[in-house]
């Protein structure tokens, strides 16, 4: 039913030992890790990816000056989690003031990075929920406002404010459209809606408002439901792999034929 992309996370130090402890814990949570320190690359990736949490060196001193600001001007990123690092209280106190969620005082054990990650796991949900976007197929009844004209088709996927859809008509971009849309339970989200792009090949994105506060509440439970469903399984998977035997520790053919 649904779909998420991984959680990601940017780290922005030089620091080896820093770099190594938090990709390490990453990736036992399911966390894609990403060390960038050229300052250009960085500006540019804030405003083109999104990362849900964002480590920041405040021992580097363009650290809260440069990087903390583009960060919550940056549309993708102004609701990251930022944990800051550093080796003194004066650096540490710098990255409260410059609003980060998180600091931790080097040496960094990995005990700490775990508990500080693990303490910001729901944040990073939180915020990937609100963009969520569930690909699963339901039946859509679409009138175009200018023509009147009216035809059934289907969702490719749908967050809270837009929907992909599937049809046998070209849309053109900015046409005006109102949609209903059933979901599972058979409820209908009456939205009105802004064509924003056509690909030419039957599929149409359209960004839209519902049309009623009681329609938003029942939308917004329904994807919550779908994306709280998505992070269940994901953490399953990750305790799944956690038992697994490791490649180096698999029995051999040879061994097995011995038993």
């Amino acid at each position: 039913m649904g779909t998420s992309v991984a959680l990601r996370a940017l780290l922005l130090t030089q620091e080896e030992t820093t770099i190594a402890g938090f990709s390490a814990v990453c990736s036992e949570l399911g966390i894609e890790a990403e060390a960038r320190v050229n300052a250009r690359e960085i500006g540019q990736h804030i405003n083109e990816y999104k990362y849900a949490a964002v480590v920041v060196d405040f021992d580097a001193p363009e650290a809260g000056e440069q990087y903390i600001p583009q960060l919550q001007e940056s549309r993708l990123n102004k609701n990251s989690v930022v944990v800051a690092v550093a080796a003194n209280a004066k650096n540490l106190e710098r990255a409260l003031n410059c609003r980060a969620h998180f600091v931790l005082k080097r040496p960094i054990q990995e005990v700490e990075i775990r508990r500080t990650l693990r303490a910001a796991y729901d944040f990073m949900l939180t915020d990937r929920r609100r963009q969520f976007r569930c690909s699963t197929i339901l039946p859509v009844r679409l009138k175009l406002v200018r023509s009147g004209g009216t035809f059934e088709c289907s969702t490719v996927n749908i967050s809270a404010k837009g929907v992909a859809i599937y049809s046998s008509m070209r849309l053109k971009p900015t046409e005006s459209v109102d949609l209903e849309i059933v979901l599972p339970d058979g409820f209908v989200v009456l939205a009105s809606g802004l064509v924003v792009w056509d690909d030419g090949l039957g599929k149409s994105g359209i960004h839209f408002q519902v049309r009623t506060p009681e329609i938003r509440q029942k939308l917004d439970t329904w994807l919550n439901a779908q994306a709280a469903s998505m992070a269940r399984i994901e953490a399953t998977c990750r305790e799944f792999s956690q038992i697994l035997p490791s490649q180096e520790h698999k029995p051999s053919p040879d061994s097995i034929r011995n038993l």
